[in-house]
């Protein structure tokens, strides 16, 4: 069980491809804890998404940071997840630093960026469905830490930054549907990440 609070703002000008605007959200999630009956465990999400148009119908420049932090006693699964308007998993796999492993770090703190450049290339017909063929490319850097009190045994002294870079097509199918495979490289991936969704990252 877990319930969460949030707050949001959308600017965008359209849900799944957008061009411009922004989308804001703050978030709070409480759940019960892993060790003492009545203890719980607490998380605050700060995510905020950007959108400007480069060349008109054509070139999106898109950008999203993200500050995770959980309180208290998460179970250990918890550490490598994040809330939001969307809870998935960070800092690595589809959804966060593309190129660093799924699971590969978890901590109490994480804080993620992406940014991405669109383009919308060459639109056409398949019986009478729309599509348009474009494609991003993109770097993703984020950092995990073991606690807000920092522990240097596990986070390390150096700035600890995870990095990911690479390129992948889009599909798009009508107004709604995205098709994305991004392919990204990594000091992390062995030897590179290839993903495949439906929808933008973000």
């Amino acid at each position: 069980a877990e319930v969460t609070l949030g707050w949001a703002y959308d600017s965008r000008d359209h849900e799944f491809t957008p061009s411009r605007g922004v989308f804001h959200d703050i978030t709070w999630r409480t759940a019960p804890g892993t060790s003492t009956a009545g203890d719980v465990y607490g998380g605050l999400n700060i995510t905020s998404r950007f959108y400007v148009t480069l060349l008109e119908d054509r070139l999106i420049g898109a950008c999203r940071a993200m500050v995770d932090v959980l309180v208290g006693k998460p179970p250990f699964y918890e550490l490598a997840w994040r809330g939001g308007y969307e809870p998935q998993e960070a800092i690595g796999g589809m959804y966060g630093v593309r190129g660093v492993p799924l699971h590969r770090y978890h901590g109490k703190v994480k804080a993620f960026a992406n940014l991405e450049l669109r383009a919308r290339l060459w639109r056409f017909s398949v019986f009478g469905q729309r599509f348009r063929l474009g494609g991003v490319a993109f770097v993703d850097g984020g950092r995990v830490w073991t606690d807000l009190a920092g522990n240097e045994r596990l986070d390390g002294q150096d700035v600890g930054l995870k990095f990911g870079v690479g390129a992948g097509p889009r599909l798009q199918w009508g107004e709604t549907f995205v098709i994305r495979m991004d392919v990204a490289w990594s000091p992390d991936a062995d030897p590179i990440g290839f993903y495949i969704e439906h929808r933008h990252i973000f």
